[in-house]
């Protein structure tokens, strides 16, 4: 079970994400970059985070690249111990590879194509897109243009 800081169980963040369907996207951001789009207010860490989550989710088998993470500078200790905490976590699980881009060329329809967002304590700016996987997955692509809609 995904626990607090002070030990006491985080229901809320199970229960969201329960509900993200297979084949759907799930960010995990740092709290400047979440701030009034998270889900699930910031309340721990990138490594506590992703050690219990990737323990009871699962990354999509379907996608063609199911975990992608956008760093604000590639540069910074603090972002890439957070790039290699997801990537380790995940792969440990998954065996996957976790592909790198810069936070500013995130497009911003992706955000369109994510059901959640997991907000984590952070001074460094990054964003982890997961692709939840599952029994049956359509898998949605996170970076394709939504839909435009006939008036």
């Amino acid at each position: 079970m995904i626990r607090d800081t002070e030990g006491a169980a985080a229901a809320p963040l199970l229960a969201v994400v329960e509900r993200v369907k297979p084949g759907r996207w799930l960010a995990i951001a740092s709290s400047g970059i979440s701030e009034g789009m998270a889900h699930v207010p910031a309340g721990v860490g990138i490594e506590r985070l992703s050690s219990s989550l990737f323990a009871v989710m699962s990354v999509s088998r379907s996608a063609e690249s199911p975990l992608i993470g956008w760093l604000a500078d590639t540069s910074d200790d603090e972002s890439l111990d957070a790039f290699f905490t997801v990537q380790g976590t995940a792969r440990d699980s998954e065996r996957r590879e976790l592909e790198m881009g810069r936070l500013p060329e995130v497009p911003d329809h992706a955000w369109q194509n994510v059901d959640t967002v997991v907000a984590v304590e952070s001074t460094a700016e990054f964003v982890f897109f997961v692709c939840v996987g599952g029994e049956t997955e359509t898998v949605t692509e996170l970076l394709a243009q939504p839909e435009a809609r006939a008036a």
